[in-house]
């Protein structure tokens, strides 16, 4: 059991890396206008989803860029949000294939410790969003807001949907790897228990022997 549970636990994490680096472009955000016409709403107007690295990076709009006009600039949070995860999985998955016991716990509790911190920041996004939205999107945002239709983008559900799966095996797993350990280490006690036994009884025949 233990062993397809790690084969699981790092197959789920090979998923939950290409997840958060798809992230960077599928949506992440929706704003939809209903009654505004105009070119200049970088696309809400007619509906538009946000991929990530447009929301937590830098993006000018559809169109040429404009020097100070932007649709989001660069959002700290975000970046950590998508970063935290990406460079974990990246550095533990790999590791753990060789890694055991308590050092394969920790790499498990590590990275299913930073999927649920990315898994809050991304279901946050719309609020984290607002605080590094461009001047000139700032005014549709509040009014699809208003009207309810300034969402999440689909893919943060995936996301949080395939870290949950990952996060629940890498727990399960890093458990595992703890019991596991105590077992071996009881066991490697017993048998060293009775290996000092065995020497023992023969130290105690070869001194009967020799009394003989």
């Amino acid at each position: 059991m233990l062993k397809t549970i790690r084969k699981l636990s790092i197959v789920v994490g090979i998923l939950a890396l290409l997840t958060v680096i798809l992230l960077n472009f599928m949506p992440v955000l929706n704003i939809k206008l209903t009654g505004v016409e105009s070119d200049y709403t970088f696309g809400a107007a007619g509906g538009q989803n946000f991929v990530g690295w447009q929301c937590i990076f830098y993006w000018w709009g559809p169109s040429i860029y404009i020097g100070g006009v932007s649709a989001f600039n660069f959002n700290i949070v975000l970046c950590i949000g998508m970063l935290l995860p990406l460079l974990t999985l990246l550095v533990t998955t790999p590791m753990l294939i060789r890694a055991r016991y308590k050092k394969k716990a920790v790499l498990e509790f590590v990275s299913a410790g930073t999927m649920v911190i990315s898994a809050v920041i991304f279901l946050n996004a719309t609020r984290l969003a607002e605080t590094t939205v461009g001047n000139h999107l700032a005014s549709y945002m509040k009014m699809a807001k208003e009207e309810g239709t300034y969402t999440l983008g689909y893919w943060v559900y995936v996301m949080v949907g395939v870290f949950a799966v990952a996060s629940i095996f890498k727990i399960v797993s890093g458990v595992l790897s703890l019991k596991n350990e105590e077992e071996a280490a009881k066991k490697a006690a017993e048998e060293l228990a009775a290996k000092k036994q065995d020497k023992a009884w023969t130290a105690l025949r070869s001194k009967k022997i020799l009394r003989q």
